[in-house]
């Protein structure tokens, strides 16, 4: 019994991991294909917020905090675009009913 639920597991976990794959790559080409980029004015308002969030200190010109958030700036700058690509979808997609 305990071997199907590990089974289960592993096949739900097996197919999430294929999902947010598939997304990730069909945001990925959207992004590259529509050119949606993040502006300094944008990233540096998710630093602040996520700084004072988390009560780290914050430099004027945020590049040490940056520095201190490492690869998670890259992450964020990846979820911006997505965001981007995702209200590109809503805004143009073609709804009919049948």
């Amino acid at each position: 019994m305990m071997n199907s639920n590990v089974d289960t597991l592993k096949k739900q976990i097996w197919e999430d991991a294929t999902n947010l794959t598939k997304s990730s790559y069909v945001l990925e080409k959207i992004i590259e294909e529509k050119g949606f980029e993040v502006s300094e004015e944008e990233l540096n308002i998710w630093i602040e917020a996520f700084a004072k969030n988390i009560r780290m200190a914050v430099d004027l010109d945020k590049k040490n905090t940056r520095k201190n958030l490492g690869p998670l700036v890259e992450k964020v700058l990846f979820n911006l675009k997505a965001e981007k690509a995702a209200q590109y979808l809503v805004d143009h997609a073609i709804i009919t009913v049948a």
